[in-house]
């Protein structure tokens, strides 16, 4: 192989690519259930698959949960949405959010905030979304339990993992607004004159 010409799967212990595992981006795998994306067809989306069927395109990484439903975030323009399998749960309006975990009703996500991001969860029983901490550096997490996650952070130039307890804040995910929208809204507002 050379840098022109990667192979995604997975490997096993000798370094050989499983065949059955060529050019899929795996996500998750939870018993029976293998959760991918296709890499060869994956440039502006991702088309997401469980068990070679299609689930749908993807913004973000996606997970399983214990019975093999699916969740991952998409984009219709700014507007993201958190779905499980095919159905829609919520949305906030930015570019970016991923799933980390999924303890029984409850979908966690790391997110922008005004100084970084942090971790977020989604209580489908309640259609209710929150924030869990405070701080503004977590880029991937895992719960623990009901009151505590790992997490990792960002620390100046490393990275650190931190044991912390949930802090439930009444807080949507920070709506990022970059320089090229402020100047699309003004070329076409000029455009439409």
């Amino acid at each position: 192989n050379s840098p022109s010409n990667i192979t995604i799967g997975l490997y096993n212990k000798h370094v050989d690519l499983l065949e059955s595992s060529h050019s899929k981006a795996i996500q998750d795998i939870q018993g029976e259930h293998t959760l991918y994306v296709d890499a060869t067809k994956s440039y502006d989306k991702s088309p997401l698959y469980k068990d070679g069927t299609f689930i749908n395109n993807t913004n973000s990484t996606a997970l399983l949960d214990k019975l093999g439903q699916t969740y991952y975030f998409k984009n219709s323009g700014k507007t993201r949405t958190l779905y499980k399998d095919q159905t829609a749960l919520f949305s906030y309006e930015g570019y970016w959010g991923f799933p980390v975990d999924i303890v029984d009703t409850k979908v966690y996500f790391v997110a922008p905030t005004l100084y970084g991001s942090s971790l977020f969860c989604f209580d489908i029983a309640n259609n209710k979304s929150f924030r869990i901490s405070n701080a503004d550096n977590i880029i991937d997490a895992k719960m623990v339990d009901d009151n505590t996650f790992i997490a990792t952070t960002v620390r100046g130039k490393s990275y650190e993992s931190i044991k912390a307890s949930i802090t439930f804040i009444e807080e949507a995910p920070y709506e990022i607004r970059y320089s090229f929208e402020q100047s699309a809204k003004v070329n076409l507002n000029q455009n439409s004159a």
